[in-house]
């Protein structure tokens, strides 16, 4: 497994912890963040490689398809649909739609040297 598969799978499993405890996480307030910030360090280590204004795109149609179109955090979208559950459902819907269209990248173009763990061992 490369560096980019082992930190890939750490980012899943940070985003399946979010999801499975997001009152741990801080609520809420902080979980629509926390998942587009990993969803956006999954980007740049997956197949196709996806922009940061890509990921935010993706999301915000995302948003005006499950929810309304407009402006606005999940939050206001949800409007009074919204709750904890209700919030968690839709990341976890977003989320499965991310992992399903990217894979891990099979290459090691401008991936940092510094985050190459397993080279740094023979050096």
């Amino acid at each position: 497994m490369t560096s980019q598969e082992r930190i890939l799978r750490r980012l899943d499993e940070k985003l399946d912890s979010i999801l499975d405890n997001p009152e741990g996480w801080g609520g809420i307030d902080a979980l629509e963040p926390l998942v587009l910030l990993l969803l956006l360090l999954r980007a740049e280590l997956a197949t196709p490689r996806v922009t940061h204004a890509e990921v935010l795109k993706q999301y915000r149609v995302f948003l005006a398809t499950r929810l309304r179109p407009g402006v606005g955090d999940i939050r206001e979208r949800l409007g009074d649909a919204l709750s904890l559950e209700n919030m968690v459902a839709l990341l976890r819907e977003h989320v499965s739609s991310v992992r399903t269209n990217q894979r891990p990248s099979t290459s090691t173009v401008g991936f940092p040297r510094y985050m190459a763990v397993e080279s740094e061992a023979r050096h």
